[in-house]
């Protein structure tokens, strides 16, 4: 009867009112429902239901650890984590494997010392007592995450080993396995003695075991293992196993093999010193496995066995380390190698039909570039552009990664159409993924290519070759090793031509864009940063967030800092009228960050031409948020703009401000600036930096004069070519219409009878008589074909020239072509071009006279044209 009421009274209760319960019925006493959401919200409450709950409650408690992670780590760490580690052996294996799930969160942060330990002792516990294969899985990556944070005493270490040793002699294969596995992780918590002494000896014998999984983690193991140890032992006694292994049946042991050798080549080049390991056997075992990849590559990689595939996928993945590991061997034992199979094999692994192949490829790129690219640059800057455009999202991901490395290497080669097109590509990739990867060193693209550096510790990030060149030790900008300004515009203007899908994504790429322009903004063109980069940078800020609006103001005082004194008074104009005086008190207040900004780079008398008044007018704005914002900039803005009478007018007008935070940073803001004014010292150090400014301002102005000089010299050759293309152009029609057969003697004039001479014939007979010289040479090299008289009649209409003036062109370059070379020679001179030849010297003569008069009237109106177009 008892029994039967206990079941009786069980039943009648409703789910999820009993003991255990998570929640409560209304009807049921409310104080069980309070202790149960205290317990969620109490570090120690929860270790209890760990110690004591149920097992549903501890659940639970695993499920909100994360939670108790991110936002109070150190009392979860002294608190919740010992009682999880002192009582999950003891758990089912349900349970064991949630907290497992909470452990890896917590492992995967920094920790001390003596938690890691707790932890991996733990570990240790449960796996001795694991019956299930997940149970190894689960606690086998904990131990492999915490052991490398753990330090052991030498009593400890043998305790530890005895562990591993009874899981390594086990029966279960799993059991070796997590053996095999924790290994190589207990390489990285001894020492390099202890690893050679008490490590190397387990591993080599497990890579012995009967079993795939065995050998295959043990091979893994290896590459920790000899990371550790010195040059000797990995040449000798690790590489007598790895040379083994990469002879095994198993193509899955081979392929690890492979990768654990190019770990282990890695670790021990970014050493300092660094070492090259596998001196004399690793350029054999490279070239057979580029043979390998010469014939697997070539092949449509949906019809290849596995094996196969996996060991290409393995070699592409560390082709480049095991490159440049060659590299450095043959560097000494062959200087003059060729590296014709090996270019080969790259060749054919970046373009089979293998994504996950090419994808390693794309990774490997730069260090690729850095062996092969002397001879084989072109093809691989082939294999760049092609890579940029293709269909897998993630190849495209990871040659972004690398592209400013790419391009670094490479920037002998600044000129190849692949490469720039092959970076724009990337930069205006549909994916924003790709193009975000991309903007992380987009500044040092555009720094590389413009031949500055990106070191920002220096004075406004003016370059060595800059400053050199304004304190007058170098006078030319070749003698800079600075690149051609030619180059630098084929670069630049296609990138910012459609800057618009830079920015496109969310406010975290315009926030890194903006911030990659001001590191680079020196590199960029000024004309390119007056049409292109500064309107972009304000249509950004004001769709944006604020954050990205800050850093976009940023950016364009950077960018207006390096233009010359002439563009800064043109641009900041505009800038004032749309910002300062905007009609959104936003774009006033960012207005006021940029003023504050400026304060970082301007000079004095360079900040009170572009900022100072347009700031301080501001002390009347309707918008009290604007008023407290210059109210906060005043303490920025005394040095430069305290002398003048629009501060002092602030500072009264803000006193009696009827916002009361105004009053407040007013009154600040003037005890600061007498304290500042009486501190003589700190004064004098001002104006030392306001001199310093000062002589960096005038630098970027010099070289951004010999940059508009530069472009001058290249518009006058264009308009000279864009003349001498029209006229040879006109001349051809002329020639084309007037079916002139080019005979002196025959015609419709009658035999012996010289021409009629006229502007058309005379200037025909010059380039008849005189082959491949004067005017010729505008037609001789190619034949005038209809697409570029259509060319040279574009180039007149933008010249805009009258029929006068293209007349008197002609006369000049025909008059140019005849005092390049006489009209005639006394050996072959006749009675039948006297006439003709007279005619040409008349020509001559008129032409040479006008020609310098019409060429100074043409220059100027080309400076009117340029001058009313900017």
């Amino acid at each position: 009867m008892d029994g039967d009421d206990t079941m009786e009274e069980a039943q009648s209760k409703p789910d999820g009112a009993g003991m255990d319960g998570l929640t409560s019925d209304p009807e049921v006493d409310d104080s069980e429902v309070v202790l149960e959401q205290e317990a969620l919200f109490s570090v120690g409450k929860m270790a209890d239901i760990l110690e004591h709950g149920s097992e549903a409650k501890k659940n639970v408690v695993m499920m909100e650890i994360q939670q108790f992670l991110d936002h109070c780590l150190e009392d979860t760490l002294q608190v919740l984590v010992p009682v999880l580690c002192l009582h999950v052996h003891e758990w089912s294996h349900e349970l064991q494997i949630a907290a497992a799930e909470a452990l890896l969160e917590v492992v995967n942060k920094t920790i001390p010392p003596a938690t890691a330990k707790m932890i991996s002792a733990a570990s240790f516990r449960v796996v001795k007592l694991a019956m299930v294969d997940t149970i190894y899985e689960s606690w086998g990556e904990i131990l492999v995450s915490v052991l490398p944070n753990v330090s052991w005493s030498d009593d400890e270490l043998v305790r530890v080993l005895s562990l591993i040793d009874a899981h390594a002699n086990r029966s279960s294969e799993v059991s070796r396995k997590l053996a095999a596995r924790v290994i190589g992780s207990m390489s990285l918590c001894v020492t390099p003695e202890q690893v050679g002494q008490f490590i190397l000896p387990r591993a080599l014998r497990l890579c012995q075991d009967k079993d795939i999984e065995v050998r295959g983690m043990s091979t893994e193991s290896l590459a920790f293992i000899g990371s550790a140890l010195d040059q000797p032992t990995v040449e000798t006694v690790v590489w007598e196993q790895i040379e083994t292994l990469l002879n095994d049946a198993n193509a899955r042991i081979r392929a690890a093999s492979l990768r654990s050798m190019a770990r282990i080549l890695e670790n021990h080049r970014i050493k300092q010193p660094p070492v090259h390991v596998f001196g004399a056997t690793l350029p054999k075992v490279f070239n057979e496995f580029c043979e390998f990849a010469n014939h697997a590559a070539a092949e449509d990689q949906r019809l290849v066995d596995d094996d196969s595939y996996l060991l290409l996928e393995i070699f592409s993945e560390v082709f480049g380390e095991l490159l440049y590991g060659t590299s450095q061997v043959m560097r000494v034992q062959s200087p003059g190698y060729p590296w014709e199979l090996e270019h080969s094999a790259f060749l054919r692994m970046a373009t089979c039909n293998g994504p996950v192949v090419r994808r390693h490829c794309a990774y490997n790129l730069p260090g690729v570039t850095a062996v092969l690219k002397g001879k084989h640059a072109a093809e691989l800057l082939t294999i760049c552009e092609f890579l940029s455009r293709d269909p897998d999202p993630e190849t495209r991901w990871n040659l972004a990664a690398g592209l400013h490395q790419t391009v670094l290497i490479m920037r002998d080669y600044l000129d190849s159409e692949m490469l720039i097109k092959g970076t724009i590509s990337i930069l205006h990739d549909e994916n924003p993924l790709v193009r975000m990867n991309a903007l992380q060193h987009f500044a040092d693209i555009l720094n590389t290519v413009g031949n500055a550096s990106t070191d920002l510790g220096k004075p406004n990030g003016v370059s060595d070759q800059q400053q050199l060149l304004c304190e007058g030790e170098i006078s030319e900008i070749q003698r800079l090793g600075q690149t051609d300004p030619r180059k630098v515009r084929a670069w630049m203007e296609p990138i910012f031509r459609n800057m618009h899908l830079l920015s496109d994504g969310n406010w975290r790429t315009q926030e890194m864009l903006a911030q990659q322009i001001r590191m680079s903004a020196r590199s960029i063109p000024s004309k390119t940063l007056r049409v292109s980069v500064l309107p972009a940078l304000y249509s950004m800020a004001e769709e944006s967030t604020y954050r990205v609006r800050k850093s976009v103001m940023e950016a364009a005082v950077h960018v207006m800092h390096q233009l010359s004194r002439s563009d800064q008074e043109k641009m900041s104009s505009l800038f004032r009228i749309e910002w300062a005086q905007g009609g959104v008190f936003w774009m006033r207040i960012a207005f006021l960050d940029s003023a504050v900004y400026a304060t970082t780079l301007f000079s004095k008398e360079r900040f009170n031409a572009i900022f100072s008044k347009h700031c301080l007018k501001l002390y009347g704005d309707p918008v009290p948020n604007v008023r407290l914002k210059l109210a906060k900039s005043l303490v920025h803005l005394w040095y430069f703009c305290g002398d003048l009478p629009e501060f002092e007018m602030a500072l009264r007008m803000f006193e009696v401000d009827e916002d009361p935070d105004v009053v407040e940073f007013t009154r600040e803001a003037r005890q600061l600036a007498k304290l500042q004014s009486e501190d003589s010292a700190a004064r004098h150090e001002r104006d030392i930096e306001d001199a310093r400014r000062m002589d960096e301002e005038r630098c970027i102005d010099e070289l951004r004069s010999r940059e508009v000089d530069l472009d001058e010299q290249e518009k006058q050759a264009t308009g000279r070519y864009a003349g001498a293309a029209l006229t040879t152009a006109r001349v051809a029609q002329s020639i084309a219409a007037g079916g002139h057969t080019g005979s002196h003697t025959g015609g419709s004039q009658g035999v012996g009878k010289p021409p009629i001479p006229s502007k058309s014939a005379s200037a025909t007979s010059i380039t008849e008589s005189h082959s491949g010289k004067g005017l010729s040479r505008l037609i001789s090299p190619r034949k005038t074909s209809q697409k570029d008289i259509m060319r040279a009649d574009v180039a007149g209409s933008h010249l805009d020239m009258q029929p006068e003036e293209e007349e008197s062109l002609s006369g000049i370059l025909a008059n140019q072509a005849s005092l390049s070379t006489p009209v005639t020679s006394k050996r072959n001179s006749s009675s039948s071009n006297i006439g003709e030849a007279k005619a040409v010297d008349e020509l001559a003569g008129k032409g040479a006279k006008k020609k310098q008069t019409w060429t100074r009237k043409l220059t100027e109106k080309f400076r009117k044209k340029d001058k009313s177009k900017s």
